[in-house]
């Protein structure tokens, strides 16, 4: 009966350690996709004030990676014209909102030059359904956004030539 008992316990200790194993190889291959990607990864503890990223955040302003108050040097270099509406979707995923959020968020970096980046998480609830972290991946997006505007632009000065050579056509005949 303690050998069967034995055999069993040693049986499932193999197992569990596979199982870690797996999750760990799983973790890494995680790491380096995010790693080789241009995606970035942050972790916010609300309730402890607390803001974790990796180091793209920071390259990307040109800025060294504080020890310490990293959310408060963010929000401090936040676009002052977005902080609400920021503020307001934060607050309503906190609250209980379902589902994921998606943001843009406009940074000053080294110089002042702005720098936006686009946010994608979550809010993990723990202890009775209260917001214990919010997680995600967040991305720079000013180069899209800078091309999306010019697109604009000469979409409204085809717009504009169009309709001066439609003048001129029926000015001239």
């Amino acid at each position: 009966f303690g050998s069967q008992q034995s055999h069993i316990f040693h049986t499932r200790v193999r197992h569990d350690l596979t199982q870690v194993e797996e999750l760990e190889a799983a973790r890494e291959r995680l790491e380096m996709v995010v790693e080789g990607s241009s995606l970035g990864t942050f972790d916010w503890f609300p309730l402890e004030e607390t803001l974790i990223t990796d180091h793209k955040v920071w390259d990307a302003l040109g800025l060294d990676k504080p020890e310490e108050g990293a959310l408060e040097v963010l929000w401090e270099r936040a676009d002052p014209r977005e902080k609400a509406a920021n503020w307001a979707i934060f607050r309503d995923y906190l609250r209980g909102k379902p589902g994921g959020f998606e943001l843009d968020i406009s940074i000053r970096g080294k110089n002042d030059a702005s720098v936006v980046f686009r946010l994608r998480g979550r809010v993990v609830r723990r202890f009775r359904g209260r917001a214990s972290r919010v997680s995600g991946t967040y991305y720079d997006v000013t180069a899209e956004i800078a091309a999306t505007q010019e697109k604009e632009r000469w979409r409204q000065q085809m717009q504009q030539a169009e309709k001066l050579n439609t003048l001129g056509l029926l000015a001239g005949g």
